[in-house]
């Protein structure tokens, strides 16, 4: 039998259908707003398809326990900065942790910002909470997104404009090397400018910072586990654009974690990254690799990421703070936001040193039947 074709607005129509029995029903209706006003054309029938598409449909307790954590987290990450209740924020499944934000315009000079925080899991499979410290990241960039461009990271900037301003007179003497050094100061001032998008090495080291003032040793934990591999050459020291070099993101965040009274907690991670200082760089890449690597920059962007947690007034984990923790673990009904994210890692460890996986699930699944999570 032929299966007949759904035209594209029939396919908007049915997705709509589908959003409005979630918790995102607003996002339908944004979607409706901007059919309304916009033309037909194929590009903002597809661009509807797309943000439809994102929306989770599997309307059971694990969507309303991330929905509901994600609301917690944006409230608690924004501090006292926060100015407007319910969070644009919505969770979406796929094969990575990720974030990004949609606009969507609804007239010639008004629109609407989604941010969409893709969790690295099947949509309606249970929670991997041991994993949700990369939530608490991608929600930090969130954070970013909600706030003037320059409130976290101008100083960043400035800082960038003062080393570019030196690199330009060091440089200014010598003949012949004029155009190495500008595209060396061109390649500083790409990686390392805060930009709106957050593609740069400056947001990416800030939202490890803020995390590591939060979270403690889990986000110590996380990183490690993330690198605890054989890394080659080039991965150790690949220069992109969205993300800083893994040496200089593991030396940036054990500085920080050593400024923040957590050197304690990193044994896994220095020994990971003192495995990485045996690796030889070319010639070429390491004079490139070593001109990037700003010490000067990486302290200026911790130093914004601490006087943020300090204007926001987020709660900096401390050893008694995470005591806290341990003993609100006992009622599991007490557990929100940072609070419940940091549960889980606690939760997690001790199961994985009792080898008592199912123990843990049995943990979460008991999370999930809290009264609250009722789809």
């Amino acid at each position: 039998m032929l299966r007949r074709q759904v035209n594209p607005a029939g396919q908007i129509q049915q997705l709509l259908a589908l959003t409005d029995a979630t918790p995102y029903a607003g996002v339908a209706d944004l979607v409706r707003r901007f059919l309304a006003n916009a033309t037909q054309d194929p590009q903002n029938i597809e661009f509807a398809l797309r943000l439809l598409r994102l929306v989770p449909t599997t309307v059971d307790r694990a969507l309303q326990f991330d929905n509901s954590l994600l609301q917690s987290l944006a409230s608690e990450l924004l501090g006292n900065l926060d100015t407007n209740g319910q969070k644009h924020i919505m969770p979406t499944y796929g094969q990575e942790w990720s974030h990004s934000t949609q606009y969507v315009p609804l007239t010639d000079t008004q629109g609407f910002s989604l941010t969409v925080i893709e969790i690295q899991r099947e949509e309606g499979s249970t929670p991997h909470l041991d994993q949700y410290v990369w939530l608490v990241h991608e929600v930090v960039h969130f954070v970013f997104a909600s706030l003037p461009q320059d409130m976290i990271l101008g100083q960043v900037n400035e800082k960038l404009t003062e080393v570019l301003r030196e690199l330009t007179y060091a440089a200014f003497p010598l003949r012949g090397t004029t155009s190495a050094t500008g595209a060396l100061s061109n390649e500083v001032r790409q990686r390392w400018t805060a930009r709106k998008d957050q593609l740069d090495w400056s947001h990416e080291l800030a939202v490890d910072a803020i995390c590591l003032w939060v979270l403690g040793p889990a986000y110590v934990d996380a990183l490690a586990n993330a690198y605890d591999r054989k890394l080659n050459q080039e991965a150790l020291y690949n220069i992109e654009q969205s993300h800083p070099p893994v040496e200089l993101r593991l030396f940036a965040l054990l500085e920080a974690a050593y400024e923040l009274g957590w050197g304690s907690e990193c044994a896994d991670l220095d020994r990971i990254y003192h495995s990485f200082l045996t690796v030889t760089l070319e010639p070429a890449l390491g004079n490139r690799y070593a001109a990037l690597r700003r010490l000067d920059l990486i302290a200026t962007v911790r130093a914004a990421a601490w006087r943020h947690c300090d204007r926001a007034d987020l709660p900096r984990l401390t050893h008694d703070r995470l005591d806290v923790v341990r003993a609100l673990m006992k009622k599991p009904e007490a557990l929100s936001g940072i609070t419940l994210v940091l549960a889980g890692w606690l939760k997690a460890k001790a199961a994985e040193a009792a080898h008592d996986v199912a123990g843990f699930d049995a943990w979460v699944e008991n999370l999930l039947m809290l009264p609250e999570y009722e789809p």
